[in-house]
């Protein structure tokens, strides 16, 4: 890296050829300027400016230090430049290998299953996101889904490998245990165990028998699904007693069984949905989503979620997404 030495001046006010000195220099005083520009790679990166109070004339030593000077100030400046680089290129690595280990679990596309509808939208707010959802089919009659729905305090590579983790664990645990309420105990002792982090996870289980619409949950302190039943035409919630999946302390989960009637409709979401704010910083809020899952409700389990996901929309009006935002729709047709 070369630097070269603009003409020096003596006294800018008599120099015609002198670069000239911004104003406020001139009322603080100032009457000599010398400028020398910063060179890296044969491209200009700044100027080295150098002033005094008093005209004079730069002898060669004074020409050689600012010279070095220049020199030494443009390659700091290049490092510093190739340093936020290197590590900007290494941080979208680091995030593009965190989306690959929370996307590459996630199912490719919402079951296929005769007499119901099935639809998902999920959106990351950020490059590497902290929720996921799951669907999974128990082996032998009779036949029987199981639905994921949870949420990772926490965002990033970390986030997405404490998910990935817990999704294992709560698959596996679900094969293994005919009660949903104490496969998710199972998953939550697991994780609590082995988690070595401050993360903690919330999540909702259920276990769809897909030839009678009986619908057995269990919930970790996840949002309350709702539940649109065509018979009263009323939006209602699963509630379940719980607590969050990663947390120390035991408490037994409450399992609950629903029927999913003909025409019915459920809708599982993390609270990206409900946290979701405007340009005025007010929230979306649990009312407007109870109102967003009332409409279109019998028009098919993917205009149902195309709804929801159109109001949340329209209220943010464009406002940064500050969470994930996770939705399960799924219906029994009528």
């Amino acid at each position: 890296m070369r630097t070269q030495p603009s003409l020096l001046v003596e006294d800018l006010e008599k120099s015609d050829m002198a670069p000239r000195m911004p104003n406020w220099l001139k009322t603080e005083g100032f009457h000599s300027h010398a400028e020398v520009p910063l060179v890296a790679q044969g491209r200009s990166i700044g100027v080295l400016e150098i002033d005094a109070r008093r005209p004079r004339l730069l002898d060669l030593s004074d020409l050689r230090l600012l010279h070095l000077m220049a020199n030494q100030a443009s390659i700091a400046i290049e490092k510093a430049r190739m340093h936020r680089e290197v590590r900007g290129q290494a941080l979208e690595k680091e995030l593009e290998l965190g989306r690959q280990i929370q996307l590459s679990p996630l199912p490719e596309a919402s079951p296929v299953v005769p007499g119901w509808e099935f639809a998902v939208y999920y959106q990351a707010a950020h490059l590497v996101g902290g929720d996921f959802y799951d669907f999974f089919e128990f082996p032998g009659p009779p036949d029987r889904l199981g639905l994921v729905v949870a949420d990772v305090m926490g965002k990033g590579v970390p986030a997405a490998l404490f998910l990935a983790i817990s999704r294992t664990i709560i698959r596996a645990t679900a094969m293994d245990s005919r009660s949903h309420s104490t496969a998710l105990g199972q998953a939550k002792r697991v994780i609590s165990k082995d988690s070595r982090s401050d993360l903690f996870l919330t999540a909702f289980y259920a276990r769809l028998d897909t030839g009678n619409g009986r619908l057995g949950y269990a919930n970790g302190v996840h949002n309350r699904p709702f539940w649109w039943r065509a018979a009263t035409r009323r939006v209602g919630e699963l509630a379940a007693r719980g607590i969050i999946m990663g947390a120390l302390g035991e408490i037994e989960l409450e399992e609950r069984e629903i029927e999913v009637a003909p025409g019915d409709l459920i809708v599982l979401c993390t609270d990206g949905l409900t946290e979701a704010v405007d340009a005025e910083n007010r929230p979306f809020g649990l009312e407007r989503l109870r109102a967003a899952v009332a409409t279109n409700t019998d028009t098919g389990a993917q205009q149902a979620l195309e709804s929801i996901v159109d109001a949340v929309q329209a209220f943010t009006g464009g406002a940064p997404q500050s969470d994930n935002m996770t939705v399960l729709v799924f219906r029994r047709c009528a």
